[in-house]
């Protein structure tokens, strides 16, 4: 979902990810097993990012600007079957400076996360949500600097730079139990200069270098949208892997734009669109195809309908056949304790648990 988006269903704050594990088949394609399971995000570590000023100097106040979700909030989807998650943070408060050392305070409440999932016997995927950008805090960049894009002041941000925060995070967090894979860049976008195929080798070669064995999801440029990821990631999946162990990461929303929004009543997307129904598989499907035909796996990173609008269900429901077909794993956005009346949230309120999530927890 775009960033600027996000600001208008959030009020300026609120955004994130995680994921659940339902069942398990064997995966096609990568030479590697892997879990077709279906998920949710849940939101909170990387809140705050459209505060204005927000950067490395001024990255927020924890539980102010953002938070992390409660044992309470994993127990609760736990009980659901659901034992994976994928985790948003962002590289400003976990590294204030590029290239230097990571800040102990906010990995230790990766930990803390961490820990709690290997406690109700869940699993991490750790989401770097920062959009292929890094924010200083300046006036002048106040989305950021894009990674890869030269700068003449001598402040751009360097492929380097970003495989040097992965390279300190995997000797940090590696080994632990609940990690289940790293994340490597949620959602890079309009990157100017910057080739982000490149980049993310260039991550890939940096943390094999060291012996990781990790998997690593890799995101597509163009907001990773499944519906043209061939247009904005080319014919051929890019990443080399001596261990055969990454996963492409697409996203897919069914509202006119492609954001996630649905700032469009239901009824005024079928008078524009009457094949609306069709949208789970149709916006999918390329990105599918494109995994099958490459022999790599791929993921549903994120997807998601107003919670309050049952016309999306078979909607979703479609999307959900067609992934499971190709064994492909999907996350849905979104859960967290900060959603508050989000559209798009699956959070509990009182006990009730929303259609979106029944349709997803279902076989």
């Amino acid at each position: 979902m775009k960033v600027a988006t996000r600001v208008v269903l959030l009020a300026g704050a609120l955004a994130g990810a995680a994921i659940l594990t339902l069942r398990t088949v064997q995966s096609m394609g990568g030479g590697a097993d892997s879990a077709t399971y279906r998920g949710v995000s849940l939101a909170g570590a990387e809140f705050g990012s459209q505060v204005p000023g927000f950067g490395a100097s001024a990255p927020g106040v924890f539980g102010v600007d953002y938070t992390y979700c409660t044992p309470e909030t994993m127990r609760y989807f736990a009980q659901l079957g659901v034992t994976h998650f994928r985790l948003p943070v962002r590289w400003e408060r976990l590294q204030s400076v590029p290239g230097g050392d990571l800040n102990n305070v906010e990995l230790g409440r990766v930990l803390e996360t961490l820990d709690s999932a290997s406690l109700h016997g869940c699993r991490v995927v750790l989401d770097l949500h920062n959009y292929g950008r890094y924010c200083r805090g300046e006036s002048r960049y106040p989305s950021g600097r894009i990674v890869g894009v030269p700068a003449t002041d001598g402040l751009g941000i360097t492929q380097e730079h970003l495989a040097d925060l992965w390279c300190r995070l995997s000797d940090r967090l590696r080994d632990h139990q609940a990690i289940e894979a790293f994340a490597l860049m949620n959602e890079p976008h309009d990157m100017g200069r910057a080739d982000w195929r490149k980049i993310s080798q260039h991550v890939v070669d940096a943390l094999r270098f060291r012996g990781d064995r990790t998997t690593l999801w890799i995101s597509g440029d163009g907001w990773s949208h499944a519906h043209d990821w061939q247009r904005n990631n080319g014919s051929r999946a890019w990443i080399a892997d001596p261990f055969d162990n990454v996963v492409y990461e697409a996203h897919c929303y069914f509202d006119h734009d492609f954001s996630g929004t649905y700032q469009l009543p239901f009824a005024e997307e079928l008078l524009r669109d009457d094949a609306v129904l069709d949208r789970g598989i149709s916006r999918v499907a390329p990105f599918l195809d494109w995994c099958r035909r490459n022999g790599v796996r791929g993921v549903i990173g994120e997807c998601g309908i107003p919670r309050d609008e049952p016309r999306w269900l078979p909607v979703l429901a479609s999307l959900l056949r067609g992934a499971a077909t190709r064994k492909t794993p999907v996350y849905y956005w979104a859960a967290g304790e900060w959603w508050g009346d989000n559209p798009l949230s699956v959070q509990p309120k009182d006990g009730e648990q929303a259609a979106p999530l029944r349709v997803l927890l279902e076989r």
